[in-house]
């Protein structure tokens, strides 16, 4: 009965979400989620009995990770507690791919979701260590572009860029078309945070082109909306609100929250930009009830921040104040945290192949036997000098 109640509750909220005129087909929309809701539902009850029935083992791990994939968007928390109980499995038993799979898992949990990014550091080194030892090329590629996202979240930017270069190599060796936009979206996106839209709209280019070829199907989430966002600094509108809107209907169908929130922020700003401020605060506002009601602390302050733009452009200072209030506070939460892991992580070295790793520590071990040679040999050379010397003569 409470989760009967808590899903009508739900598909109340998520109806009063496509309430946007004209920014999308709410009934077709709204019966996609309500179908995806019940088969995510339907998942989650049939891993739960697989997972009480399981002996410990491998596939027991797997369940556990499953789980939390599918409660990442409706209750993270939750989503983090199977991870990490899937975790525990997987050292106890020594499974070392499922102790890979939960520190990936409990790292990007804590990137996009809890933001607490020392905890999304440690996990995702822990991973690549693992990663590297295993030689699992393609999750050592997923691994970096988590750790550029971390420093790229901390604002530093040249930490993030060489961890996501290093993610592109090995994306461009494995000619994986889809991770190279993902990436290239992503060092567009840390360009015209650092203010550099010149250098973004080049990598924003390379996505589109990169679509472009396969027609635009299957385009991860990052490449869709950087493909809107390339169409609207290009000053396309109309194509930016397409590319728009066919995120909206992917993200509700795939409950993605995280990305729904997003983009209503996106759609937000767009439309304030082209003077529409009543649908940009309508966006605004579908935005922000989402990131509220899944706590997203990310989308929150994506949305307020536009929020207080619009509030000021339909001249009303107190709620623009209300809205900066807001803002500022969760702000100060995210640049509390950050500052504390930045002190901590000044000095960023870069992860080099196992070769150069290999070759570096050969080099050092010559040059340590060459020098503890000397210091040995030294007295006795000198010893050897001192008695060849002629014997002076006595008064």
């Amino acid at each position: 009965m409470v989760r009967l109640v808590k899903f009508l509750l739900f598909s109340f909220i998520v109806c009063s979400f496509s309430t946007v005129a004209g920014a999308q087909d709410a009934d077709g929309v709204t019966d996609e989620f309500e179908e995806a809701m019940h088969k995510n539902q339907a998942r989650i009850d049939s891993l739960i009995t697989l997972l009480i029935s399981s002996d410990e083992s491998p596939e027991k791990v797997d369940i556990y990770i499953k789980l939390s994939n599918e409660y990442l968007q409706q209750d993270y928390n939750t989503s983090l507690k199977y991870a990490k109980e899937g975790l525990t499995l997987a050292f106890k038993i020594e499974d070392l791919e499922g102790i890979l799979d939960c520190h990936m898992t409990i790292a990007y949990i804590h990137l996009a979701f809890t933001l607490d990014l020392q905890a999304a550091l440690s996990s995702y080194e822990d991973a690549l260590q693992l990663a590297q030892d295993m030689g699992r090329v393609e999750d050592e590629m997923i691994i970096y572009r988590g750790i550029s996202n971390v420093y790229g979240q901390l604002g530093n930017y040249d930490a993030a860029e060489d961890y996501m270069t290093q993610a592109l190599k090995i994306a461009e060796e494995m000619n994986d078309e889809s991770a190279i936009s993902s990436i290239n979206a992503y060092l567009g996106s840390m360009f015209e945070e650092d203010g550099d839209t010149t250098m973004a709209l080049v990598y924003y280019k390379a996505v589109y082109e990169i679509e472009q070829r396969s027609k635009f199907e299957n385009a991860s989430n990052p490449s869709l909306i950087t493909i809107a966002h390339y169409h609207f600094l290009t000053g396309d509108i109309k194509e930016a609100i397409r590319f728009y809107r066919i995120a909206l209907k992917r993200f509700q169908r795939d409950l993605d929250n995280r990305w729904l929130s997003y983009t209503h922020s996106m759609l937000a700003n767009l439309y304030l930009s082209t003077g529409n401020f009543e649908r940009a605060e309508a966006h605004a506002i579908n935005g922000l009830s989402i990131a509220q009601h899944y706590n997203l602390t990310k989308e929150i302050t994506d949305n307020y921040h536009i929020l207080i733009d619009i509030a000021d452009s339909l001249g009303k200072p107190e709620l623009a104040d209300r809205y900066k209030k807001a803002f500022e506070a969760m702000q100060a939460r995210i640049r509390e945290d950050a500052d504390l892991l930045n002190a901590k992580v000044n000095d960023i070295v870069i992860p080099e192949s196992k070769e150069i790793e290999q070759a570096n520590a050969n080099s050092g071990d010559g040059m340590n036997r060459f020098l503890m040679a000397i210091l040995i040999s030294l007295p006795v050379v000198l010893l050897i000098l001192f008695m060849s010397m002629p014997a002076r003569s006595q008064r």
